[in-house]
């Protein structure tokens, strides 16, 4: 003959068995040196044929800005801006060390204090009211003077926009910076609603009052606000017990 023919060896496997484990029948023929080759070739094969389990791709999110206007549209880039400058307000809340950013301070609202209903204004408008928690009339009596600080914004929602409450902050920090330090000042209330945000601060002196905020806000002003002033009456023969009667939202605002 002119040639004898080469017998290769091979092996069997199968997928299918009883136990669901991978079958292997070698041929007497098969080398132990190329074992290892073999395996590769039946994992290969099993990923191959689809052996793996399958991972379903997660669900798209609808974006929520597009209640406001198809994309593209201006109503929808405003959306998305004022929700990138939520969550960058949120982030720097969140990271702030100043007590003005502490979410514990105190909200007077019915049903979240121990406030009573009568305790806040009659007008049935919807409003947040902040105020220190330890405030009692004989403190504000040692200031003659009421001050009122005045915000109006415009917001299709109750409370302003997230933009425009970042700088109300800000003015707020730097306001009670440069009236209460030295105690020349007495924050009592800040009141949001009815487009409009009102800080209530009882001083020494009013036409001082004014000079020292508006040097404080000068460099990174201007701001919509308005002031306002009043002397204080004298509430001793009304409540005799001044020391231990608490400031409430709705003598606050008086």
């Amino acid at each position: 003959m002119a040639g004898k023919m080469r017998r290769f060896p091979y092996v069997s496997y199968c997928c299918s068995s009883k136990e669901g484990h991978l079958k292997v029948t070698p041929h007497a023929s098969l080398r132990p040196e190329i074992w290892p080759a073999v395996v590769l070739l039946l994992l290969a094969s099993l990923i191959t044929t689809g052996c793996t389990r399958s991972h379903s791709p997660r669900p798209v999110e609808r974006d929520p800005c597009l209640d406001a206007g198809p994309a593209h549209t201006k109503a929808y880039a405003k959306c998305m801006s004022e929700r990138k400058e939520r969550q960058a307000e949120a982030l720097r809340i969140l990271l702030s060390d100043d007590p003005a950013d502490n979410p514990q301070r105190q909200v007077a609202v019915p049903g979240d204090s121990d406030f009573q209903p009568s305790d806040f204004p009659d007008e049935p408008m919807p409003a947040s009211f902040r105020m220190p928690s330890d405030l009692n009339l004989k403190d504000t009596q040692a200031f003659p003077y009421k001050a009122r600080i005045s915000w109006k914004y415009v917001s299709d929602r109750f409370l302003p926009s997230s933009k425009e409450s970042a700088r109300m902050m800000q003015v707020d920090r730097l306001i009670k910076a440069a009236v209460t330090a030295d105690e020349f000042a007495k924050w009592g209330c800040t009141v949001t609603g009815g487009k409009r945000q009102v800080w209530v601060f009882y001083t020494l002196d009013d036409a001082a009052f004014v000079s020292r905020v508006q040097a404080a806000l000068a460099q990174t002003g201007p701001y919509p606000i308005e002031f306002s002033s009043r002397k204080q009456a004298d509430v001793s023969a009304e409540v005799p017990n001044t020391e231990q009667t608490r400031l409430t939202p709705k003598r606050c605002l008086e």
